[in-house]
């Protein structure tokens, strides 16, 4: 999403509060920039809206992929083919083997916020785990007089996210993800 008006740029990331945040935001943005830095225009873009405000949103990589799991089991009921979620864990789609779905739900947050030179591309990064206090954050640092209202979109139920991991599948992820639980200090509680 980008603003011209108040000029921001927001990445979101899927399952980290992204459809909550750019319908919290919509009436001051429009879409773009929903790729992070694999966009084809990404390093001519980022140079004309340099001066604007680039943030993103993040989350714990255990608790995003059951995030995720409960998310695709809502469309899975209809077509009858639910799955366990061992098995949800154990065919992440890698770029190799199915790029859309890599691209569009397995790739790390490392691959989608960090640029070719190294450097971290948004200015502030929203943690799930804080959303609502980042959130009134980034609406302070825009000057909008008063915190927008965060709805709960796309919203999954489920219990604490350790709960649907045994010692495979949490060393599964946290082997796919290590770059993200370095680089964004995420553990596994």
């Amino acid at each position: 999403m980008i603003s011209h008006s108040h000029k921001f740029i927001f990445i979101p990331v899927r399952r980290a509060a992204g459809t909550s945040i750019a319908t919290a935001m919509g009436d001051y943005g429009e879409k773009g920039f929903d790729r992070g830095v694999l966009t084809h225009n990404w390093y001519s873009d980022i140079e004309r809206y340099r001066d604007y405000f680039v943030f993103t949103a993040i989350r714990n990589p255990w608790d995003r992929f059951v995030s995720g799991y409960f998310w695709s089991d809502k469309s899975r009921k209809y077509s009858g083919k639910q799955v366990r979620f061992e098995k949800f864990i154990n065919n992440l789609p890698t770029k190799e083997s199915n790029y859309f779905w890599w691209f569009h739900t397995a790739r790390t947050l490392t691959e989608m916020l960090i640029d070719r030179d190294g450097k971290f591309i948004a200015d502030f990064t929203i943690r799930f785990e804080n959303l609502k206090d980042d959130f009134r954050s980034v609406c302070k640092k825009l000057g909008f007089d008063r915190p927008m209202d965060l709805p709960h979109k796309l919203k999954t139920n489920h219990e604490h996210y350790s709960t649907y991991y045994n010692n495979r599948t949490r060393d599964k992820v946290a082997k796919r993800f290590k770059s993200d639980i370095d680089y964004f200090g995420y553990e596994f509680e």
